[in-house]
């Protein structure tokens, strides 16, 4: 009995059939995978065939050049996958910091923190001293705050038997070969000495009293027309930056300060170089600052019991020149 399962077929017959799609393949059988309809054999070959219109053309079994099956390139693709997306991460990291320095780079600078006032009084108290202490830098400074005084400058001999006069201190220098006074100097509008020694001035017009630092300045010419006065010195500190000056020798110091809007004076206890004492002004929150006559020149001022505390007692040079800046009762 004939298997209808298969067909006896010549070999040309399926070289001619199989030409009708010979972009197909077909792979060969035998007859324990295949044992259904739909197959055909030639010369004991099986042939699988996907309708029964349409035969193949052969393709012999022969194991040792199976196809092997294709490797997967999944995993070569998320390589790839993840350099590019490390990549990117890169890229915008390096725009995040370049935008961020870009921004601290063109912030403006935050101003100068001003420090706490040290000086802290009452104005509207009678006309008295406030005294302070404090260390910058290992300097111990005393400083001496005048409230509701008046300034003036005095020429000559003084002492400390007038009550009235709370604060006095030797204000410009002399010239040691002549006795006069260094660099200009007006008092009540008269013209004692005539100079730009010091670039420093210190100026009391209209019962005001100025510090500053400049060359040439109008103040000078205004308390001539005036009746006020002014004098020369050391400039120490300007703006709140230090000035720095020549002189290398280390004495105790005293500037006519600027702090918080309020006139005050500042005194060294111990022996100082000048740029030291002006870099000290400088920490406790000086804006401008002149040098004063140290070295134990003539100063003193009194407490609240009334008492007085010398500063120094040297005049400078035995003079006629001898000058003060006194802060008293008005």
């Amino acid at each position: 009995m004939t298997d209808n399962r298969f067909f006896d077929l010549d070999p040309d017959d399926i070289r001619v059939l199989g030409d009708l799609e010979p972009e197909k393949r077909v792979e060969p059988v035998d007859d324990k995978d295949y044992n259904i309809e739909g197959c055909v054999r030639v010369n004991n070959t099986h042939f699988v065939v996907d309708n029964k219109d349409a035969l193949y053309r052969e393709a012999p079994i022969d194991p040792t050049q199976a196809q092997a099956p294709q490797e997967s390139n999944h995993t070569g693709c998320l390589g790839w996958w993840t350099v590019i997306v490390g990549l990117i991460m890169l890229t915008l990291l390096t725009v995040f910091l370049t935008n961020t320095c870009d921004r601290q780079q063109d912030k403006p600078a935050e101003p100068k923190k001003k420090p706490d006032p040290i000086i802290r009084v009452d104005t509207n108290t009678t006309p008295s001293l406030v005294v302070s202490d404090t260390v910058i830098n290992d300097m111990h400074l005393c400083l001496v705050i005048p409230i509701n005084t008046q300034a003036s400058l005095r020429v000559g001999n003084i002492d400390t038997t007038n009550a009235d006069e709370l604060l006095v201190l030797t204000a410009a220098d002399i010239r040691r070969d002549n006795g006069k006074i260094v660099g200009a100097y007006v008092i009540d509008g008269e013209v004692l000495a005539w100079g730009l020694a010091k670039k420093g001035y210190c100026a009391i017009i209209n019962d005001s009293i100025q510090i500053g630092v400049a060359e040439n300045s109008p103040l000078f010419e205004q308390a001539t027309q005036t009746e006020g006065s002014f004098f020369r010195q050391y400039a120490a500190v300007k703006d709140g930056e230090m000035v720095e000056n020549n002189p290398k020798n280390t004495a105790t110091r005293r500037a006519l300060c600027m702090i918080d809007n309020r006139l005050c004076v500042v005194i060294t206890s111990d022996q100082v170089l000048m740029n030291d004492f002006s870099n000290a002004l400088v920490q406790l929150g000086v804006s401008d600052a002149i040098l004063l006559s140290g070295g134990g020149a003539l100063g003193w001022y009194r407490n609240n019991d009334g008492k007085v505390v010398m500063l120094g007692n040297a005049l400078i040079a035995n003079t006629e020149y001898n000058n003060y800046i006194v802060f008293g009762k008005r």
